[in-house]
């Protein structure tokens, strides 16, 4: 007895995959229009080899034709064999032809929903779907082809006190740190490895920086205003990859919590307390700390193969799924130009299709032109709305999370 699966070819690739992930069909046939000919194609590398695929071409608003197509297919199987349909995708045009073929067959026909559920409608059953679809697999899909990234599971905790402790200097030391950095662009030329071991900071007479492999350290006539012995310090100063690695960490949690279903906690659950933060719960997983028990994934500096294998020039700064689509995150702890805005919207739409979403995560506030751009792009704008409010705004971002997620197009 063999499973043979019919299903409509939309754009979405991701529900087509799902669909055999979650049934297992010896045979697969695929219903696709001029417009969706090609855009499944990515999909059949990623079959296994005992999946039969075949392919079929018709009008999306032919219904009679395909609705005899689909009767012709029922009667040619042998007896025993069962036939199902996937109608999440495709024209409801389309999806009537089956659906009519199905009733009168008394086939299985089923629809993935956006909310992760799977309803049947000849029986009226829903569940909850079962599969999952990898990052490395929404890549795939989009015929995109992995050149590195890092696993937030395997991020140092070592990192992410250094970042919350650049993060406090900042906070405390705001002019010190902007003349540091001013400094950094036009003497050094925006480059980490073409800072000395020591200088005097400009315009802050007696702050001198001392940095190299053995950390980082910034005093002010005696006085120690940032100490650290991470060797990677500087590049997460100077570049503002503190930043992101604050965001990764908070990410992490939040899909970890979603994932395992345990409580909300905050912070990175290291035994470190954040500044003005209260202590997280040392019970939590976190990062580096048997993380692969989870099906969490969340990636970071996430780059991809371009023409002959070269890197393309986009780099992701966080990717996750939430098992209906990719959420790409850029991190920005700084200025925002506009072309940043419009990258976020391009980058999202190459690596994720227009189903994704892109979430701009500012540590400052948004001017309204920035806001406006972002509203207009689809991009979701997380960023405190007074520079006050930045001190403690990335505890708010698994609701702001949650909220993205939750709101269906």
């Amino acid at each position: 007895m063999a499973l043979h699966q019919v299903a409509l070819v939309g754009r979405r690739m991701d529900t087509l995959l799902l669909g055999v992930k979650e049934f297992h069909p010896d045979r697969l046939y695929l219903i696709y229009t001029g417009i969706t000919s090609e855009v499944y194609k990515p999909m059949l590398s990623m079959l296994d080899s005992s999946v039969k695929v075949e392919a079929f071409g018709f009008d999306p608003y032919a219904a009679r034709d395909i609705y005899d197509w689909c009767c012709s297919l029922r009667s040619s199987l042998p007896e025993g064999d069962v036939l199902q349909y996937n109608l999440t995708e495709g024209t409801k045009v389309a999806a009537w032809g089956c659906l009519h073929a199905a009733y009168e067959t008394d086939d299985d026909a089923f629809y993935f929903s956006q909310e992760g559920g799977c309803m049947h409608f000849l029986t009226a059953r829903r569940y909850p779907t079962r599969s999952v679809i990898s990052n490395l697999e929404f890549v795939r899909l989009f015929g995109n082809t992995l050149s590195s990234y890092n696993n937030v599971s395997d991020m140092l905790p070592a990192d992410v006190i250094t970042a919350r402790e650049v993060k406090s200097f900042i906070e405390t030391h705001q002019k010190t740190y902007q003349r540091i950095q001013h400094q950094f662009r036009t003497q050094f030329g925006a480059r980490v490895e073409k800072l000395p071991g020591q200088f005097d900071v400009d315009r802050d007479k007696g702050v001198k920086v001392f940095q190299g492999a053995e950390g980082l350290r910034i005093i002010d006539r005696g006085k120690v205003l940032l100490d650290t012995d991470n060797p990677c310090a500087a590049r997460l100063f100077f570049t503002g990859r503190w930043w992101e690695v604050l965001v990764s960490d908070m990410v992490y949690r939040w899909d970890l919590r979603r994932h395992s279903g345990a409580a909300a906690v905050s912070g990175s659950g290291r035994n470190v307390p954040a500044t003005g933060a209260s202590m997280p719960d040392p019970s939590a997983p976190t990062p580096g700390s048997g993380a692969a028990m989870s099906p969490s994934e969340v990636w970071r500096n996430v780059e991809f193969s371009g023409p002959q294998g070269g890197k393309t020039m986009n780099e992701l700064d966080i990717l996750v799924n939430d098992s209906r689509r990719l959420l790409l995150l850029e991190c920005k702890s700084g200025y925002i130009a506009q072309e940043c805005i419009y990258k976020i919207d391009s980058v999202r739409d190459t690596y994720g299709g227009q189903h994704s979403k892109s979430v701009l995560v500012s540590y400052y506030p948004l001017d309204a032109n920035q806001q406006r751009k972002c509203d207009d792009l689809r991009v979701y704008a997380f960023a405190p709305a007074t520079e006050s409010e930045r001190f403690r705004h990335l505890e708010r971002l698994p609701a702001f999370l949650d909220s993205v997620v939750s709101e269906i197009e």
